[in-house]
């Protein structure tokens, strides 16, 4: 507290007597001298003691508390209090990839919970599951980008995400933070809002710009002569597939600032689009192959297309003055994979030492059980190509070394496993990447409520779980908060917290 709020010696009785002798008493301060001397030790006071200390100090109280395997949710909590003082936070230990769920389980067993109710319940809380704890625990979310809305996109601490009216946003789980991205009917993508709740393609312009012409003959996307409508709630579904942002959106509220976005479209459309802060419009760009994963790496966003092609990406100014993406080749096209019937999705990631890495995921349903009551399960495993710049080419590794690989619907990325607790090396940790058959499940979970023998078990298919390339195992992970055989909407993703 200031000085003048304490009262003269003698006490209060003192100072009354005081104030009323004018005669003998020294002229004092103003009472707007007082009260402006009020606010600033109120502000004082209100002040965050942390901006006090070094930022060197507070990365080193930070790095404790992980030696000390304090509780993630500790972690993210000192980290969020430390959130002004920017030049602290870019100092701190970058936390162990969460597995993070939008909305609480809807498990198996849970088939006669009120509807509404459970509703009501999801859209204000989360599970967050962590790998470096092994355990998990229910938050309150952010609304309204957060709350039931399915996760497109995990880049620097930031989730892009989609609701049911096709809107897509920013957002920190750690810190609220929140960002809207343009609307898909921004720039150059050839789609229209109407009236209602309904998108509309225009073929015609669509394959003029993805093609620059006429499609390849085996191409199964939308044709001419045709317009191609989507409910808001299917574009997340069937439209928009991945969001890859190239720095976090600075400015929280304010519109952000400084990035730049990827998005990939599903496979059936397989086009990309870019937006950037200084351009806040949907550049949709050419891809004759179309994109299957992106990723940004080193300034620049790398994509890998259905057929294997690698292709870097750069804006550039037309003739015309206006921005556009094109991209260019810059490795040798990945080799098909020996079966390649199994091949359900490629990933992009870059390892450690800065090099490009092809993941496969594979999976195949093989008889398992008694002779007289065989069932049906499916197995998923993983293949990683690591290229090789100097020799020009892909090589098979089983064995990645320190490193670990984390993929899913939303997110690749490689992360040292000697820096991160519990992180197992030279494994694959997934996640259900079945965006439109989770829907469905979601939508029909009462037919998947149990599963017979003459069912297909794809368990292991929609649940999160760990692949050791070493003994080609599968573990599943995430069990203790997400329950076994669970059904997922919106679909678990993958996000590093960040306070940044």
């Amino acid at each position: 507290m200031a000085n003048d709020a304490i009262p003269p010696r003698g006490g209060a009785l003192a100072a009354i007597a005081a104030s009323s002798d004018h005669d003998q008493a020294v002229e004092g301060p103003s009472r707007r001298t007082l009260r402006r001397r009020r606010q600033r030790a109120d502000a004082a006071a209100r002040r965050n003691i942390v901006d006090r200390f070094p930022p060197d100090l507070l990365a080193e109280i930070h790095r404790y508390l992980h030696v000390r395997g304090a509780d993630f949710l500790q972690r993210l909590a000192f980290a969020s209090v430390c959130q002004a003082s920017s030049s602290a936070a870019h100092l701190f230990r970058q936390e162990t990839p969460c597995l993070l769920l939008p909305s609480p389980v809807v498990a198996e067993s849970d088939g006669d919970r009120d509807d509404a109710k459970e509703d009501e319940e999801d859209f204000t809380k989360a599970t967050v599951f962590s790998v470096a704890d092994r355990r998990g625990a229910t938050v309150r979310t952010s609304d309204p980008a957060m709350r039931g809305q399915a996760i497109l996109g995990s880049s620097c601490g930031w989730l892009v995400t989609a609701d049911e009216s096709g809107t897509l946003r920013m957002a920190n789980p750690v810190t609220g933070a929140q960002v809207a991205l343009p609307a898909i009917t921004t720039g150059s993508i050839p789609v229209v809002k109407r009236q209602g709740c309904y998108f509309d393609l225009d073929p015609e312009a669509f394959l003029q710009i993805r093609f620059a012409g006429a499609p390849p003959p085996d191409y199964g996307g939308p044709v001419r002569g045709r317009t191609y409508t989507f409910r808001e709630e299917q574009m997340a579904e069937y439209f928009c597939r991945k969001v890859v942002l190239s720095a976090p959106p600075h400015g929280g509220g304010g519109g952000g600032g400084g990035y730049a976005a990827m998005l990939v479209m599903e496979r059936d459309l397989g086009a990309p689009a870019f937006a950037t802060s200084e351009d806040p419009e949907w550049r949709m760009a050419p891809s004759r192959d179309g994109v299957e994963d992106a990723i940004h790496h080193d300034g620049r966003f790398y994509s890998i297309t259905y057929s294997g092609v690698v292709e870097a990406w750069d804006q550039r100014k037309n003739n015309g003055g206006a921005a556009e993406w094109t991209s260019a080749v810059v490795a040798p096209t990945l080799p098909p994979p020996s079966d390649d019937a199994t091949l359900r999705r490629k990933y992009l990631a870059v390892g450690p030492g800065g090099q490009l890495m092809a993941v496969l995921k594979h999976a195949a349903a093989d008889a398992e059980g008694a002779a007289r009551f065989p069932r049906r399960v499916t197995r998923v495993w993983f293949t990683v190509q690591v290229l090789d710049e100097a020799r020009g080419r892909w090589d098979e590794a089983v064995d990645i070394g320190d490193a670990a690989i984390f993929v899913g619907i939303n997110a690749s990325l490689c992360v040292p496993a000697a820096e991160h607790r519990r992180v197992v090396p030279s494994c694959v940790y997934f996640t259900d990447d079945e965006v439109p058959d989770a829907c469905q499940r979601h939508r029909n979970r009462d037919a998947y409520r149990r599963c017979s023998y003459r069912d297909v078990d794809d368990s292991e298919l929609r649940n999160a779980g760990v692949y050791s390339l070493m003994s080609g195992k599968v573990e599943k992970i995430g069990s203790s908060c997400l329950g076994e055989n669970e059904i997922m909407w919106p679909v678990a993703a993958w996000f590093t917290p960040s306070v940044v």
